[in-house]
């Protein structure tokens, strides 16, 4: 009852017209104050600033993007996960927005000056619901400061179905609050419009994109909120019980191919098909149906890194802050695979027209295909029959095209012991 009549003072003062003749004094700033536990980030400014430093740090030093990663971001698709489990995994993509060289004054004058609104799309966790729920309040707050609500951006969609009003929904989702600090670590000075998306027909998907599309500009980049593959009878999802990171990884490739390409009949056949628990799956096909059009015909798209929950846990030993970053190639084995919850950084980048075959691998990718490559010779060593489509990496754009490419091997002390490959060929690498 309490939250009701919360939210309907608050609506009833967002809805008071600007030309209204009422002598009263305009109603004091709406106020979204987090309601998440320090399980999910710290709570102190202090503490939170020095996290998120370390985890852009290690970003930037192990998983840069690619050297022809050139261009403005258009949108990024990044996890929401407590920063403990997800952190690194979303700075390697939020690192796309920041200056590329370090100034002598510091990380704050990397921040990005361009990005003046940033339309956060997350799915609705706490409750069910449908369609689009627009915020009630004009100020969110965080640890970090407070962040303005694009108000004007907000009237203008309210106007449109299916968004509607809804600050119940937006109370405790942990979609849009996971987002905050990074873009106020990475973006000088912004406004939002966040949105929560509950189950939407295919029509509802295109009416929101058209929607948004008239409030998008050179200016705005879309964030969408999602984790991947949730694993386990937790989340009643167990379609395999061996080789459980392999098939998890096969699975989420499939979905990140088709984020790729872009296409939204691809995801919508994968997720069909596959029946895979992508929680972000409604702004997923938002994004999707807002690069379908041929506005965006000249957006490229980057997986800047991809790990799961059991990856992680072992790299940190379960307990630890320190990341072992080897930990998170390895392959977690089916005991400690028994809940799993995958995550992912995307970047879209705007790009001008480019060789489609040429190759330019990121960091995260030279590192699962040297993986993949090394495994490949364990198995076999170890005589371990794993079928080979499981063998395969992340399928990401540059791992599509069709390069000669040689595996060498070398001794300890970096004398060639052999090599084995092609010039050329017509398989994808």
């Amino acid at each position: 009852m309490l939250r009701l009549l919360y939210f309907l003072f608050h609506l009833a003062l967002f809805l008071t017209p600007a030309c209204s003749k009422t002598t009263a004094k305009p109603p004091k700033e709406m106020l979204h104050t987090s309601l998440l536990s320090e399980q999910w980030h710290s709570r102190d400014a202090t503490k939170l600033t020095n996290e998120l430093s370390n985890y852009f740090s290690l970003a930037e030093t192990n998983f840069p993007l690619a050297e022809n990663s050139t261009g403005h971001a258009f949108a990024l698709v990044v996890p929401h996960a407590a920063y403990y489990y997800s952190g690194l995994c979303a700075a390697t993509g939020y690192q796309a927005l920041l200056q590329p060289t370090a100034p002598r004054f510091g990380f704050g004058d990397r921040k990005n000056s361009w990005i003046k609104r940033v339309i956060i799309l997350a799915p609705c966790h706490t409750m069910f619901y449908q369609g689009a729920a627009l915020p009630v309040c004009n100020v969110y707050r965080t640890p970090l400061g407070d962040i303005p609500v694009d108000i004007e951006a907000v009237k203008k969609l309210s106007k449109a179905p299916p968004f509607n009003l809804n600050g119940e929904v937006h109370l405790q989702e942990h979609g849009v609050e996971m987002q905050l600090p990074m873009l106020q670590h990475t973006v000088a000075k912004f406004s939002i419009v966040p949105l929560v998306l509950g189950h939407l027909t295919q029509q509802q998907v295109f009416n929101i994109a058209h929607a948004l599309q008239q409030i998008i500009d050179d200016q705005t980049l879309i964030v969408v909120s999602s984790d991947f593959t949730h694993y386990g009878h937790t989340y009643d999802f167990q379609p395999f019980m061996k080789n459980i990171q392999l098939n998890i990884r096969q699975l989420d490739s499939f979905a990140l191919q088709a984020l790729s390409i872009p296409s939204l009949d691809a995801f919508h056949d994968i997720l069909s098909t596959t029946k895979a628990t992508i929680c972000g799956q409604e702004p997923l096909r938002i994004l999707l149906a807002l690069l379908s059009g041929q506005a965006h015909d000249n957006i490229h798209a980057e997986l800047a890194c991809y790990y799961t929950s059991a990856q992680i846990m072992a790299a940190r030993n379960n307990v630890s802050d320190d990341i072992k970053l080897e930990g998170l190639f390895n392959v977690a084995s089916d005991k400690q695979s028994e809940q799993s919850v995958s995550y992912a950084s995307m970047v879209y980048h705007k790009t001008q027209h480019a060789d489609p075959e040429a190759i330019s691998l990121n960091a995260y990718e030279k590192k699962i295909l040297l993986t993949s490559a090394r495994t490949a010779i364990e198995k076999h060593l170890q005589d371990q029959d794993v079928e080979e489509r499981l063998q395969h990496p992340i399928i990401t754009p540059s791992l599509e095209v069709t390069p000669g490419v040689f595996v060498s091997l070398k001794t300890p002390d970096d004398r060639l012991r052999g090599c084995i490959g092609n010039v050329t060929t017509d398989q994808p690498l």
